[in-house]
Order: structure tokens, then sequence, then C-alpha cells
């Protein structure tokens, strides 16, 4: 392919393959904005903590997090903070 530059890529220190980037594709990646680093952490207010200290070991974890508007996964992590330390 005219124009194509290669790219060498190790994975994981094992091996080294060359991978050849289509340069069309490579200016389209180039062109997208940097990354913002992930979600930005939740916040949550003393009345939600208080919620999820009363109702996270009797209810459903599922509809919970709906009703605090976060993920389970969010809702068990901030559980885990307040009771675990």
């Amino acid at each position: 392919m005219e124009g194509s530059r290669t790219k060498t890529q190790q994975g994981g220190g094992k091996t080294t393959r060359s991978v050849t980037i289509d340069p069309e594709m490579e200016a389209l990646f180039d062109a997208l904005p940097e990354s913002k680093g992930g979600t930005p952490a939740r916040v949550f207010t003393p009345e939600e903590d208080a919620l999820l200290l009363k109702y996270w070991p009797v209810k459903n974890k599922e509809q919970m997090a709906k009703l605090l508007k976060c993920h389970p996964n969010t809702a068990r992590k901030r559980y885990k903070e307040l009771t675990e330390g």
C-alpha cells in the first residue's frame, strides 16, 4: 500500500510485530479530541449516604441505584466506602 506507514507494536514485551496503518485512517484517529480521563467521580449527598446505609443490605440493589440515578456498581462502591472505610 503506497503512502502507508508501518508501526511497530509490542504486545506485553513478549512479541513484536509490524502493522501497516492506512494513512487516511490514521489521520481520522489523529483528529479525535484528547481523552478527558474518564467519568468524574459521583458525589453522594448526606441523604443518599443515609439511604444507602439503611436500605442497601435489605433492598434490591438495581432498583436502589436507579432511584439514586447511578450504576449499581457505583452505589455498591459507595456503600463499601461508608461501611468498610
